[in-house]
């Protein structure tokens, strides 16, 4: 089985990303991560393993070491180009959460989507749309609306992939 590891935002982050996927949606009649109800989120590893139960454990074991961060959302972009998305600064928090997942985890599992996940290879980035259709227009929108900020990451979920199904999710410890 493939799982993902996604930070989830605060609740005023969470609305304002979850209001640009409605927007977008829209134009391009794309709603998949509507109906799927999969929240803006950085995925920050992916993995394969048959041990849903270590890979629990291990996740738990990685979460001592990870506070919660803001980060700074200020870039649109796409992949291939039916990928719509925002995307983060990659500062010292991401980079070392990647790491630490991927240090904690590579023993029981293999890398996930095709490796991407890995440290030095990843690039995060909040997934708005993913179309076949109209991806131009949804850009386009995209720009439109969005407004770089900062964002916390505030809860880590355990998913598992296809059909996206959220198995545990975690409040991260907040500085003081």
């Amino acid at each position: 089985m493939e799982y993902a590891l996604c930070y989830e935002f605060d609740e005023n982050s969470a609305q304002y990303l979850n209001h640009l996927i409605d927007e977008v949606a829209k134009v391009t009649g794309n709603t998949i991560m509507i109906d799927n109800k999969i929240p803006a989120h950085i995925t920050v590893g992916c993995f394969e393993t048959e041990s849903e139960e270590l890979l629990i454990e291990m996740v738990e074991s990685a979460l001592k070491s990870i506070v919660s961060q803001q980060i700074y959302v200020g870039v649109v972009g796409t992949f291939k180009p039916n990928v719509l998305f925002v995307a983060p600064q990659l500062n010292q928090f991401l980079q070392e959460s990647c790491e630490c997942f991927f240090d904690y985890l590579h023993e029981i599992a293999t890398p996930g989507d095709h490796g991407y996940y890995q440290p030095y290879k990843w690039m995060p980035h909040i997934a708005i749309n993913i179309t076949e259709t109209k991806a131009k227009e949804g850009l386009l929108k995209l720009v439109e609306l969005f407004d770089a900020r900062r964002v916390t990451c505030e809860k880590l979920t355990i998913v598992k992939c296809d059909p996206y199904t959220v198995i545990k999710t975690y409040e991260l410890k907040k500085i003081n």
